[in-house]
């Protein structure tokens, strides 16, 4: 079994990152603390792609959610600008809470796939996820490039 500096297992390091973030989201200081120490300290490339993993995931997930929030925003502006125009046209709405079921079902799945994740990590595997894993490829690890 492969262990950290600190003689904690790497697997289970890896899980408690993805579970961690699942749980407090990647802005939380014990997150982050993991993040740095296993980016700076550790030398365990698989290790190494699991935490920037849980925080590229969670990040992805978490700029959905806020695109999403938009959707009203935008129904307002378009509302403006037709109304700007013809004060008798029917206003354009989003229907009522839609923004907010997109928004719980980005939340369930986020947290459903971190989860998944962190049990995946516990055995040192992993659940493609082709975009994400894409970019980790490409920019963490030992290439020169």
């Amino acid at each position: 079994m492969l262990k950290t500096k600190l003689g904690i297992s790497i697997a289970f390091l890896g899980a408690a990152t993805y579970f961690l973030v699942a749980y407090t989201g990647i802005s939380s200081w014990a997150t982050l603390l993991i993040v740095a120490y296993v980016l700076y300290a550790e030398e365990n490339e698989w290790l190494k792609k699991t935490v920037v993993k849980a925080v590229a995931v969670s990040l992805f997930f978490s700029i959905l959610y806020f695109v999403v929030g938009w959707f009203d925003n935008v129904a307002s502006i378009i509302n403006i600008i037709i109304h700007w125009f013809d004060k008798t046209a029917d206003y354009f709405e989003i229907p009522a809470r839609l923004t907010d079921l997109f928004r719980q079902i980005i939340s369930l799945a986020s947290d459903v796939i971190l989860v998944l994740l962190g049990v995946f990590a516990l055995k040192m595997k992993t659940i493609k996820i082709p975009v994400v894993d894409a970019l980790i490829d490409k920019y963490v690890g030992n290439s020169n490039n």
